[in-house]
């Protein structure tokens, strides 16, 4: 006997399943001529020596409260440290920028913030002057099996609440927010009830991510229970 919830969340699922296997099957197309043209090339040799980032480490020794960085067209853009700094590339060309013995490439007009949410005042110090069109979000949601692995720290409703959508957000034009959930209806009506009406923002419309291993096959069984191959 499924739980309200589980109800809506089956229903939900009847609802997009053509539209997984449609996705599916362009998938195994897209994979198939990706194959046939890889074979046609020289086969690429991977740079085993290539520098590794242990970015989480990182993160951990950098200092929080540093100065802006502004990236030049000309000069060398080394870094110190990438993280809790707000970094900018104004120019209308990419730039490089070498920060942990490795160099990175910036794009053009694009500006940056490696940091914690609790630094989430360092991103409206150096966000445009017109705020972000754009602002997509992953949150650790609240989750049993990660809690019990340790994997990550997850985040409560409240935090998420709190967050400053509103002064993220453009302030002269339309912003789009994207919102990754679980499958479990209960964040589904979070997001949509509580959070969207506490930043002010309008439901539009929901995506889904088809997760498929390297042979274009779903990462689980596409009707199971427990463990959908998708996420919205």
């Amino acid at each position: 006997q499924l739980t309200p919830l589980e109800a809506i969340t089956e229903q939900r699922h009847r609802e997009i399943r053509p539209n997984l296997l449609e996705a599916l099957r362009a998938s195994a197309d897209g994979l198939a001529r990706r194959r046939q043209r890889s074979a046609e090339l020289s086969p690429s040799v991977p740079d085993d020596d290539a520098p590794t980032v242990d970015f989480r480490a990182a993160l951990g020794t950098s200092d929080s409260g540093a100065s802006p960085v502004v990236l030049s067209a000309n000069d060398p853009n080394e870094v110190r440290s990438p993280f809790n700094v707000t970094i900018s590339n104004p120019n209308s060309t990419e730039v490089e920028m070498r920060a942990l013995g490795s160099t990175f490439l910036v794009p053009r007009h694009a500006s940056f913030l490696m940091s914690d949410i609790d630094n989430v005042d360092l991103l409206l110090k150096g966000s445009p002057a017109d705020g972000f069109r754009l602002i997509v979000m992953d949150p650790p949601w609240e989750n049993k099996s990660v809690a019990r692995g340790s994997k990550y720290a997850t985040m409560d409703h409240e935090r998420l609440e709190r967050l400053p959508i509103p002064r993220l957000a453009s302030r002269t034009g339309c912003s789009l927010v994207v919102v990754w959930v679980t499958n479990k209806e209960a964040y589904h009506q979070h997001v949509k009830d509580v959070l969207f009406p506490r930043w002010g923002v309008t439901y539009a419309n929901t995506w889904h991510w088809l997760k498929v291993s390297e042979s274009g096959e779903p990462v689980s069984a596409l009707d199971a229970t427990h463990r959908r191959p998708y996420e919205p």
